[in-house]
């Protein structure tokens, strides 16, 4: 009886050392290394769009490049969502801001290639001079309507550029501060 008691003793140890194992793990360890995780995860997609956003800075900020199209990470933000609402309705909001601003960059592009020999025409309103045959056949005001087109084309994607300063700026202070409290 003696030899009975002993494994029954043992296996009822082992079953609560099981039970409280399983019980640790369900309820303490696991949601711990899911909460680990999620936040790591939320770090690094903060830390990606902190990135995009000073590259956009950068390139919002230099008339020069103003032709570049800006990035943006399309991964989705549900990590952010439960966190950061609000600041995730902006990223949504500012990604849709760029894709279009993109668009009509990468719009400008296509439709300019073919008519590149008209940009190149003299511009009598500069006072640059220009063969008669030009002014005969219409080629010149033809050039003449493409580079205002042109003119109001960049003027679109200059005032798309400024709108979007502002947001981009906001939005990096705001990522900034979602970082630091996914430190702590």
């Amino acid at each position: 009886m003696n030899g009975d008691s002993t494994a029954l003793v043992a296996a009822t140890i082992s079953a609560v050392v099981s039970f409280v194992v399983v019980i640790l793990n369900t309820n303490y360890l696991e949601p711990r290394r899911k909460n680990t995780e999620e936040r790591a995860l939320r770090k690094a997609l903060l830390a990606t769009w902190i990135s995009d956003m000073s590259g956009n800075l950068e390139l919002l900020g230099d008339g020069g490049r103003r032709l570049e199209q800006l990035v943006i990470d399309d991964r989705p933000l549900d990590r952010l969502a439960l966190k950061h609402s609000a600041l995730v309705e902006t990223m949504s909001k500012l990604r849709g801001e760029i894709r279009d601003l993109n668009r009509v960059v990468a719009e400008y592009d296509t439709v300019m290639a073919p008519i590149l020999q008209y940009l190149l025409m003299p511009d009598p309103r500069k006072g640059e001079t220009y063969a008669p045959q030009l002014s005969e056949s219409g080629e010149l005001e033809v050039g003449m309507r493409l580079k205002d087109w042109r003119d109001n084309w960049l003027l679109m994607v200059d005032l798309k550029r400024k709108r979007l300063l502002p947001l981009v700026t906001d939005l990096k202070t705001r990522l900034d501060a979602a970082l630091a409290q996914e430190g702590n």
